[in-house]
């Protein structure tokens, strides 16, 4: 049964994630984070203690995007990490968590036109009854676009039951 329920879940990210071409990586989580339901190729999830790169997750920082649905605080604090790397938050609260690359270095000064220099791409994490995703667009897609698509999915699941 768990085999078939990973399958079903790995076809939604194939079809309604990444086969949208706005996603490029995804995930689908238990609602606490641990458990892995589907994830798309290339990306994996680490324990804690091993080193990550290109867009792999660690165990701490999916629990962390999980517990933020909840409390924000420590994610408009220190961001969202995703492979080490760091996106600045930009909403969280307990239906969507949003974050945009930061580019680094920052140039000088930090603040550009009255906003926080961004990169292009980001990440958007929903929550359903019971489970979590996380989506990463790439450059060129627009967020709005992006959240869509992935809070069209939360809403299936949602009817679901998930």
């Amino acid at each position: 049964m768990l085999k078939q329920c990973l399958t079903f879940f790995v076809a939604y990210i194939d079809s309604s994630l990444v086969g949208t071409g706005t996603v490029d990586k995804a995930a689908i989580y238990s609602k606490a984070g641990d458990s892995t339901w589907a994830i798309s190729p290339g990306f994996q999830v680490h324990p804690p203690d091993s080193q990550v790169s290109d867009w792999q997750l660690s165990a701490p920082e999916v629990t962390a995007i999980c517990k933020g649905f909840d409390n924000s605080e420590a994610l408009f604090g220190r961001g969202i990490k995703i492979g080490g790397e760091k996106y600045f938050t930009i909403r969280a609260d307990d239906k969507a968590i949003q974050g945009r690359k930061v580019r680094l270095p920052l140039p000088s000064p930090f603040v550009a036109q009255g906003r926080l220099v961004q990169g292009e791409e980001g990440i958007i994490c929903v929550r359903t009854k019971q489970a979590v995703i996380v989506a990463h667009y790439p450059a060129g897609q627009q967020a709005g676009e992006v959240t869509k698509v992935v809070l069209a999915l939360s809403d299936y699941l949602t009817n679901l039951g998930y």
